[in-house]
């Protein structure tokens, strides 16, 4: 990969490591929460 690759690439980059986070976070909340209950 070049460096104008990279930089194009890297919202996606910062995207999909959101959405994995959040993804992980609500699953992890979800287990607690009914774990609670």
């Amino acid at each position: 990969l070049n460096r104008k690759t990279i930089e194009l690439s890297y919202p996606q980059v910062i995207a999909d490591l959101v959405k994995h986070y959040l993804i992980h976070w609500y699953s992890t909340l979800g287990q607690s929460l009914a774990a609670d209950v």
